[in-house]
């Protein structure tokens, strides 16, 4: 069974046999994590201070921010699935990540947005999984470039639904290296690198 615990400091304890041993890991989140979650053993949220919530998508080994549009401290999160979360914090602050967006009477921030997941595993060989999200239903191109700027693939070139989505990328016919993953819509344009190891 795997678990996750924070606390204090900048470090969360990881443990894949039902709590028996536990490994820390680095996170590199300066405030400490007021409450953790984990929807399985890769994707995970934590919270912290001045309305910070921290994403994992490769098991805690790397974190990315996520603002909340609120200033409160947060205090626990929990998420139903990829699409659907809360974090709850003082002053009665409730916000709520819900993709598709319904039915909301009120809510402190939002965690809406278009965004660009590192992909996982990374190192990889040969096919990795990369995730994004996108705020509204519109049309999103998600290309493969090589370290000179060459497009070398296009994984996606259509409209998509709001929500997170989730593409599988496989390099069997590529050479060992560095690698770029860039998604762009209207509005909205971000890179991350991949690396592929044979």
């Amino acid at each position: 069974m795997v678990g996750f615990a924070g606390g204090s400091g900048s470090k969360i304890i990881f443990t894949n046999n039902g709590g028996q041993t536990w490994v820390s890991r680095s996170t590199g989140i300066a405030m400490g994590i007021n409450g953790i979650f984990f929807l399985d053993e890769n994707q995970g949220w934590a919270v912290s201070d001045v309305g910070t919530i921290y994403v994992t998508s490769n098991g805690g080994m790397s974190w990315t921010t996520q603002q909340s549009n609120t200033s409160q401290t947060l205090n626990e999160v929990f998420f139903l699935s990829l699409n659907r979360g809360w974090a709850v914090g003082d002053l009665g602050t409730i916000t709520r990540y819900n993709v598709p967006v319904t039915n909301i009477e009120t809510q402190e921030g939002s965690l809406i947005s278009y965004r660009l997941f590192q992909n996982y595993p990374n190192p990889f060989n040969p096919s990795t999984t990369i995730r994004y999200t996108a705020l509204e239903s519109s049309f999103i191109n998600l290309s493969i470039f090589n370290s000179l700027g060459e497009k070398i693939e296009e994984l996606v070139n259509e409209v998509k639904a709001p929500g997170m989505h989730t593409i599988e990328f496989n390099a069997k016919d590529l050479s060992s290296g560095t690698y770029f993953y860039k998604i762009q819509t209207t509005n909205f344009t971000q890179t991350k690198k991949l690396i592929l190891l044979k």
